[in-house]
């Protein structure tokens, strides 16, 4: 019986922090998703304000 316990104990808290952490995982993956995709947008935004500029001065 000692034995099964101890199993029992350490299985439980492993699933349970893997399980946590794939959750944590998810959210900084979509949190990274979200940054590269506002970046790159404002990246896109720069550009075509600079193409703007570079035309008015040739105006």
């Amino acid at each position: 019986p000692a034995a099964s316990k101890n199993t029992i104990r350490v299985n439980s808290p492993r699933v349970r922090c893997d399980s946590a952490s794939a959750e944590k995982k998810k959210i900084m993956c979509t949190e990274a998703e979200i940054e590269q995709k506002r970046l790159a947008a404002l990246a896109k935004r720069r550009q075509r304000e600079q193409e703007q500029q570079q035309q008015q001065k040739k105006r």
